[in-house]
């Protein structure tokens, strides 16, 4: 499992006095990943982290929820995600890359949370294989789910699925 580490919301409005809900691209949450980016956890440690091998199913975890001595916030920033092929091989080494035949990944299920840090819900959208159609599920609810309305919700957890090569 992938740790993406979503960036701080705004403290403030915007110049119309509104407030903006962020977003960002996967793309560019995946960079921790790429062996070469540094990040500091706790000030004045530097780290790096590089992936080794690509496993079958790729698991992402969006850190949304940040606790402090008084209550537990939720990170509302929308992430910009791929369905389909979403492909790995920027974020590996050449050697890496070179002993995987295939590098995109589809996705195959998606965790997201709705509402308040404090009183959400939780749904998860999963594809069914055999029938190449979208589900959401949420408690005992199942419903079709159009594939386009997937990247819009506040993703939590991704599973994607490496594609055959």
């Amino acid at each position: 499992m992938l740790g993406m580490d979503l960036p701080a919301l705004p403290l403030f409005k915007d110049s119309m006095e509104r407030t903006t809900i962020p977003q960002i691209p996967l793309f560019s949450l995946l960079r921790k990943y790429d062996g070469r980016t540094e990040h500091e956890p706790v000030p004045g440690t530097l780290r790096r982290f590089e992936i080794k091998r690509l496993p079958e199913f790729l698991v992402l975890h969006f850190k949304r929820f940040s606790k402090n001595d008084y209550f537990v916030e939720k990170n509302n920033t929308i992430v910009n995600f791929t369905v389909k092929n979403l492909d790995m091989g920027d974020y590996l080494s050449p050697t890496t890359r070179a002993a995987h035949r295939t590098t995109k990944y589809d996705l195959v299920a998606n965790i997201c949370h709705e509402g308040r840090a404090d009183s959400g819900s939780f749904k998860c959208h999963v594809l069914h294989q055999g029938l190449r159609q979208w589900f959401e599920m949420e408690d005992i609810d199942v419903a079709e789910a159009a594939p386009q309305l997937i990247p819009v919700a506040e993703t939590y957890v991704q599973i994607y699925r490496l594609q055959q090569a």
